[in-house]
């Protein structure tokens, strides 16, 4: 999920015909270079769970999106949709969010980092932890917590597989803000080959499935 902040600096790399530089990005936002960078990778976190490409970032020139006229129109419906309100998530969406971040991380996650992203307070993101350890436990999950380090998940392959397809399904009525295929956990599998696949079996049968039947055929596929 994008603040204004990180939509508004992506809709300035799109829109401009050439590179630019994190030096005029930060004098347009009023932010200085080290927090431009830090929204640049949150903005190619999220170009990634939303199936985009991730910034190109070229020495010496700046930072571009190569993107195709329709792709162009998609992302800026859903910059828009970013930009026409303050979306405050609950703490069921909060926990959500935490839970899905550790599972896209081998490393620790830091309680600063998940604030940031969220743009709550530090002890609000603890009171969470809460939440996000009991859902974790219940799916045989355990949240590690280290001092300096911050927090990680352990847990079997299977386990956590199986952990991203209930957040998935359990988050579907909250805030859609995350693919559970775009999970590090997925990279050993062909998502694609699996997607063409179904595309196939719709043709022979000459059916088509919602997308969210789809998408529950590729989820399931993929933890088989």
């Amino acid at each position: 999920m994008l603040n204004k902040r990180c939509s508004n600096i992506l809709q300035m790399i799109v829109n401009n015909e050439k590179p630019i530089t994190i030096k005029e990005i930060s004098k347009k936002v009023n932010k200085s270079p080290r927090t431009v960078r830090y929204d640049l990778d949150k903005i190619d976190d999220y170009l990634t769970e939303i199936e985009f490409p991730k910034l190109e970032r070229k020495s010496n020139l700046g930072i571009s999106l190569d993107l195709k006229d329709e792709e162009i129109k998609k992302l800026f419906k859903i910059i828009g949709k970013i930009n026409n309100y303050d979306y405050v998530l609950s703490q069921k969406e909060r926990v959500f969010y935490i839970i899905y971040e550790l599972l896209n991380k081998s490393e620790f996650a830091t309680i600063n980092m998940l604030s940031d992203r969220m743009m709550v307070s530090r002890s609000t993101i603890i009171n969470d932890l809460i939440e996000v350890k009991k859902w974790l436990s219940e799916n045989k999950i355990t949240l590690e917590s280290s001092k300096g380090q911050g927090i990680k998940i352990l847990g079997r392959e299977r386990d956590l597989r199986r952990a991203a397809v209930k957040l998935f399904f359990q988050s579907m009525d909250s805030i859609n803000f995350f693919n559970v295929t775009t999970l590090k956990l997925f990279n050993d599998i062909d998502i694609d080959f699996i997607r063409n696949t179904i595309k196939i079996a719709e043709e022979q049968m000459e059916t088509s499935f919602s997308d969210d039947a789809f998408n529950n055929l590729v989820i399931h596929i993929a933890i088989a």
